[in-house]
């Protein structure tokens, strides 16, 4: 009898989702490093993981999504949702939970993060409230969001966030904690994020090649003089032709990183990244080259990674579910 009520109850479960998808990626990387101002060699194996689960009801009208991370040990940007309207122009969606807005970590495509590259960080990630809202209209889309979350016990707050995109152009802008600057009794204005990209491989109709320009940008209103009223960005490009692609970026801070891959041993990549933390040193750079193939279900990358005077050897295996 219990083992018919289980039967049962999976059935009921299963049937209350459309669809469930599961996907995920396991990464383990054994490494050994050598630090030449201690003579030191030290060895390590290094794991991580995350899993995804994307669900929803057979008339895709409500949901969830959850990402476990770091083997299941914490729960990021997981929240349920449901679609208050929908039609070809137009699809507005209600989310609560932990949600991410904005950018994390961004930079050129083809860096390949052994050494870090330049990047650009204006995001916020916390427990919210959100109205989300797709509108398409031919070459034309546009995603406007509305985020209330409660940074206090005794407070709200406000981000919004919107990305446009009309043919070979991408337009995004975020303004975050809109409340708290317009609270108090005196205007102020949130700070802002933005960011364009363009695809000029598309709009010079250059055929068989890449060629995208990236700008981001947070800036600070509040802040009392211009020289630190930008107080963040990247801008860089990222190219290709046949077999050879790359990134090339600038941040903040006199950041530069170069990126290069090529194709041309196929199915083995090849690439190498070199990135100058700050340009008025030229001498503190770091340095990697690594080749990377697959092997049935196993994604592999061996590397050689140099940095502050350490050269680490890596192999990573990476496998995709």
């Amino acid at each position: 009898m219990k083992k018919l009520l289980v039967v049962l109850l999976a059935l009921a479960t299963v049937a209350a989702f459309g669809a469930v998808n599961f996907s995920g990626r396991l990464d383990v990387t054994p490494s050994l490093s050598y630090d030449a101002s201690t003579l030191a060699l030290t060895t390590s194996i290094g794991a991580s993981a995350y899993l995804n689960v994307d669900a929803s009801n057979e008339s895709t009208t409500t949901g969830f999504y959850v990402t476990f991370a770091s083997y299941l040990q914490s729960i990021t940007n997981s929240y349920v949702w449901q679609k208050l309207y929908s039609s070809e122009s137009l699809n507005v969606t209600l989310k609560a939970g932990l949600l991410s807005r904005g950018w994390s970590y961004v930079t050129g495509s083809y860096f390949s993060w052994i050494v870090t590259p330049p990047y650009f960080v204006f995001d916020n990630y916390t427990p919210a409230v959100a109205v989300d809202m797709d509108i398409a209209n031919g070459d034309v889309s546009d995603n406007l969001a509305l985020y209330v979350y409660s940074p206090t016990s005794t407070t709200a707050d406000l981000d919004i966030y919107n990305s446009f995109s009309f043919g070979f152009l991408n337009v995004g802008l975020m303004a975050q904690g809109v409340f708290s600057a317009v609270s108090g009794g005196t205007f102020g204005f949130p700070e802002i994020g933005g960011s364009v990209s363009a695809d000029l491989a598309e709009a010079l109709n250059i055929e068989n090649a890449t060629l995208n320009a990236f700008a981001y940008l947070s800036v600070d209103p509040a802040a009392t003089d211009l020289s630190t009223m930008l107080s963040d960005y990247l801008v860089g490009v990222d190219f290709g032709y046949d077999k050879l692609s790359g990134s090339l970026a600038f941040a903040k801070g006199n950041m530069l990183g170069i990126g290069v891959q090529t194709k041309i041993l196929s199915p083995v990549t090849l690439g190498a990244d070199v990135v100058w933390s700050d340009l008025t040193d030229v001498t503190n750079f770091g340095l990697d080259a690594y080749a990377s193939w697959k092997t049935e279900i196993l994604n592999h990358r061996i590397s050689v990674k140099y940095a502050s005077d350490t050269v680490t050897l890596a192999w990573r295996m990476r496998v995709y579910f």
